[in-house]
């Protein structure tokens, strides 16, 4: 207790110091650019709102949360060392594992040796450090489970299990030197924002994709293997019920997720903040946040604004019909198609079925010229315009945060050679032009004062450059992911947090996939399931966009490809059973800085909690039908 209470004490005072010795006041008028401020063209308003982004950037500057963060992972890490009975592990770790890294990182220094001992005390450094890490959380996840219950009881053998089973040690390990060695790779002479992106990307997707492909393997493997050694009998023998033995099964391979996620999910977001204090491209060199002349970087915004930040997105708004109009037009169209299969309709029984369909074709008729109009409304002719509303930005016009365009535009097949000139008219004569490659996204920056005070933002964009005269060969189109406004809502380290909970539900939800997979099946074949669903619920996302441009007719509509469009409703299917989980996409928003939202984390907690208690029951029924012991008399 004493030792619990000195360190607690200690940290706290580091903590409190930090904080006061990093809380300067913010001077944006420096960081503005010098044209910007001493120019008279500018209005005092832009002036005002430009100063308040520069300063809400800046405060990056000052955020402690990193540092804050890391300070209690140490503490977290120093009571486990102290109340779990970890100090040999430790010692061990520090005695053999750190001071070397340190007595190795200071070779270049002292014998002239080549630099690439530093980075191997830099590997050897976070190796020592992500093993402490995953030491403390599985010897307190242990501690956890050892609650008097027979479920716990099995979940704690679970954990156990991990550290012995091959399958799982690979992993366990191949996870822990693969985040060391990733800092190695990111290459110093990028421009800031690319190597922070670089580094989440590979981070968040590898370790997903290394933890998830764990999971599956041993909660296939912690069921199959008890029934092929026999181990079973000893759990089973006893008073255990069959849904005790599955829910213990998977809380041990949930907990070993969390585990690892949790290291290297802590070892992703201190060194991403580490990368955030260093210079950025035009920086000085010495001190980050800082410009020679004055000034924000180019670099230093957009990492701010556009990456390390979680961005609420809105979607302009779709065109309005003229519902009499539209109605004519189905009717139209609905009686032309009566009119042609009228003549092949030869008895009642046939024209009854005929007509009982009609208002199921109306609401296809009125969908397909529906998205066919929406289509045409994205899309500019060369040398025409089409005016874009975004509402409910209300909050954006409050917020001292910049709100970012998002957009692509395509044009026949997106040529890479081609250029075109896209112009943005926000009214009293503010033109912004722009020279866009096509197929590729493209962000126009605008201050929070391009709102208007009903949280609007009305803009045209030309197929052009009406100044100048300058038309466009094609017409050109936004795609419906490619046309969007965003403003920052939350902070990086929030989001990142949401993130980690989303992808913990993934892998509770392939835990139990994997564990009901192998209460009938062996080990290979319930690998194959559990993978097989594994890879179609990542992929369903991009299996139903696939699904726009696959024909299941010819051209001309008279001849029907059946075997693809038995596929097509086979994928549609996949698609529509798999879509909350792919919709997620937790790692994606992470790298783009686009905001995970408590709503759609509950919508997905609800869905896959569902489908996990489903394959629950499943798992349970299945294993109490189950002969696990078979006596034969020899």
């Amino acid at each position: 207790m004493i030792a619990s209470i000195a360190l607690t004490v200690a940290m706290i005072a580091a903590a409190i110091a930090y904080v006061v010795a990093t809380n300067k006041p913010i001077d944006a008028t420096e960081a503005m650019p010098a044209g910007l401020v001493e120019s008279g063209a500018e209005s005092q308003t832009t002036v005002d709102a430009t100063r308040r982004v520069v300063e809400a950037v800046l405060a990056g500057r000052q955020d402690s949360t990193s540092v804050l963060v890391g300070m209690g992972a140490g503490l977290g890490l120093g009571l486990a060392v102290i109340w779990l009975g970890l100090g040999l592990t430790y010692l061990v770790l520090i005695v053999f594992g750190l001071i070397p890294a340190v007595v190795v990182g200071f070779l270049p220094r002292w014998t002239g040796a080549s630099a690439s001992w530093t980075s191997f005390a830099w590997l050897m450094g976070g190796v020592v450090i992500l093993t402490a890490a995953f030491s403390a959380l599985m010897r307190g996840m242990r501690v956890l489970y050892s609650m008097p219950s027979r479920t716990f009881a099995i979940a704690k053998n679970v954990l156990d299990e991990a550290t012995r089973l091959k399958i799982s040690q690979v992993f366990i390990v191949a996870l822990i030197v693969g985040l060391a060695i990733l800092p190695m790779t990111i290459g110093a002479s990028d421009q800031l924002r690319y190597r922070v992106q670089t580094f989440l990307s590979f981070g968040m997707g590898g370790s997903f994709w290394l933890i998830a492909t764990l999971v599956v393997l041993f909660s296939v493997a912690t069921v199959c293997f008890e029934q092929r050694d026999r181990v079973i009998w000893q759990t089973m023998t006893k008073p255990v019920a069959s849904w005790q033995y599955i829910l213990g099964k998977w809380l041990g391979v949930s907990g070993l997720a969390a585990i690892l996620l949790a290291v290297a999910g802590s070892g992703i977001y201190l060194f991403t903040e580490h990368l955030r204090s260093q210079p950025a491209f035009g920086e000085r060199a010495d001190q980050a946040y800082s410009v020679e002349g004055g000034g924000l970087s180019k670099d230093r915004r957009i990492l701010e604004t556009q990456i390390l930040s979680a961005r609420k997105t809105v979607q302009p708004e779709g065109l309005k019909f003229d519902e009499a109009k539209l109605k004519r037009t189905i009717e139209e169209i609905a009686t032309q198609e009566i009119d042609q299969k009228g003549n092949f309709i030869l008895d009642a029984n046939q024209r009854a079925m005929f007509e009982g369909s009609l208002e199921e074709r109306y609401a296809a008729i009125r969908g397909e010229l529906t998205k066919e109009y929406q289509r045409l409304y994205r899309s500019v002719e060369p040398g025409a315009s089409e005016v874009y509303v975004f509402k409910g930005l209300g909050a954006a016009r409050k917020s001292d945060q910049l709100l970012l365009l998002r957009y692509k535009i395509d044009t026949g097949n997106n040529a890479p050679n081609e250029q075109y000139k896209v112009t943005f008219d926000f009214g009293n004569g503010m033109l912004e032009t722009k020279d866009v490659i096509l197929g590729q996204v493209q962000i126009l920056e605008l201050l929070p004062a391009a709102v208007d005070e009903d949280g609007t933002v009305q803009f045209a964009v030309h197929n052009g450059d009406p100044q100048r005269g300058i038309i466009n060969p094609k017409t050109f189109s936004f795609p419906p992911d490619g046309f969007e406004i965003s403003y920052a809502v939350s902070t990086f380290a929030a989001n990142f947090a949401r993130v980690l909970f989303v992808l913990w539900v993934k892998l509770a939800f392939l835990a139990m996939l994997g564990i009901c997979a192998a209460t009938f099946l062996s080990f290979p074949v319930a690998c194959l399931v559990a993978f097989g669903a594994f890879l179609s619920a990542e992929s369903a996302l991009y299996l139903r966009s696939s699904l726009d441009s696959f024909a299941t007719t010819s051209v001309d509509g008279k001849e029907i490809y059946y075997i693809r469009t038995v596929m097509a409703a086979i994928s549609m299917g996949v698609s529509w059973l798999f879509s909350t989980y792919s919709e997620l996409d937790p790692s994606r928003r992470a790298v783009e800085g686009v905001l995970m939202s408590w709503g759609e984390v509950a919508k997905g907690l609800i869905v896959l909690t569902a489908w996990t208690g489903t394959l629950f029951a499943g798992a349970t029924a299945i294993f109490r039908k189950r002969e696990l012991a078979t006596y034969s008399g020899h």
